[in-house]
């Protein structure tokens, strides 16, 4: 056999008649009929590849298509005596009717063929079984390995995602004591801040032109608070808000804090009587009825959280708020406990 290019084609397909070895090397995979000893492409034999490998690979016998039938029809054949016993019945011969025997033998004969044809059926079904359960066997075991890698997989991964939420906790905890830690170190450092305040007052509402030194001790006459210029170690007065132009804010230290302390309490004493002082007594100018206010020095970080606090005293969170020798002091009401705020995180429990 020739190809359409006029070169023989090397081990012809039986049934399309390609080459099943093209160019004489690389062949397609194929099969030899046990019987007629031809070959077939895996794709041209109507039976699955994965059969036809394990036929291979165990080297059962294959019958092609033709020679499968060639097979049947020769078991078929046995049964050749029915077809004289149905012949002889026709001519009407007597002698053949009445001999009985003959007639078991033919049966026994007919049944055994029927029983040869019925045996390779069985068989043929029976290895055609076989290779199906073995194929769906092999791909039942090809799914475990991959369901098996699969869940190494899942598990490795399963076990980095435990690591790494476990050191997220980690992380979480540290962040959380740092965060402790952090806030314990601020708190003690503004609290050293707010020490080194701890003999001064601040005085606002005087006057711009008063002379701020001879107003307290002037002060500190009409409170009985013995005092002399030397207690004053340092005034600085700044001008106030916008509105308040002819105004001042005095920062007023002495020179240790009994001293300011003296001052305080009697003022906090004519507060609670609604006893205030005004700008004229003071400065000797009676027009001038101008409230001054006298309270302890704090920091800007005290300063905030003395507004936050009054803005809770406003919003009625919170009852009382105060400053004492440094210390910004709340009570919810009468009957609470004093708190002493010292970071803003003191005021959570006031904040709903």
């Amino acid at each position: 056999m020739e190809s359409q290019s006029g070169s023989p084609v090397v081990n012809p397909c039986a049934k399309c008649h390609r080459s099943c070895e093209p160019r004489g090397t690389n062949s397609k995979p194929h099969i030899f009929c046990s019987k007629c000893k031809k070959p077939y492409h895996f794709s041209c034999t109507g039976v699955q590849r994965k059969g036809l490998e394990e036929i291979l690979k165990k080297k059962k016998n294959w019958e092609c298509q033709q020679c499968y039938s060639i097979t049947r029809r020769e078991s078929l054949n046995k049964s050749s005596g029915v077809r004289r016993l149905s012949m002889s019945s026709k001519d009407g011969g007597a002698a053949n009717q009445g001999d009985g025997s003959a007639i078991l033998n033919t049966i026994a004969n007919v049944r055994s063929s029927v029983e040869t044809v019925l045996d390779s059926v069985k068989r043929r079904d029976e290895v055609l079984q076989a290779e199906e359960k073995e194929m769906i066997e092999e791909e039942i075991h090809k799914l475990k390995d991959v369901l098996n890698k699969l869940q190494g997989i899942v598990e490795a991964q399963e076990e980095k995602l435990k690591t790494v939420e476990d050191e997220n906790v980690r992380l979480n905890h540290e962040m959380v004591k740092m965060k402790k830690e952090t806030r314990a170190v601020r708190v003690s450092l503004e609290q050293m801040r707010q020490e080194r305040l701890e003999t001064e007052i601040v005085i606002s509402g005087l006057p711009e032109s008063l002379d701020v030194k001879g107003a307290v001790l002037n002060l500190a006459s009409q409170f009985d608070v013995v005092m002399q210029a030397e207690d004053i170690v340092s005034v600085v007065a700044k001008p106030m808000a916008a509105d308040d132009r002819d105004r001042s804010i005095a920062f007023v230290r002495f020179v240790d804090n009994e001293r300011r302390e003296r001052l305080m309490k009697v003022y906090r004493e004519r507060m609670r009587s609604m006893r205030s002082i005004s700008a004229g007594q003071l400065s000797g100018d009676e027009n001038d009825q101008k409230i001054i206010y006298i309270n302890y020095s704090l920091t800007s970080h005290y300063q905030v959280l003395f507004k936050m606090a009054r803005d809770l005293r406003r919003q009625k969170k919170l009852q009382f708020v105060w400053v004492d020798n440094g210390k910004l002091l709340v009570r919810r009401t009468e009957r609470d406990k004093v708190h002493w705020i010292r970071h803003i995180d003191d005021f959570q429990k006031y904040s709903v």
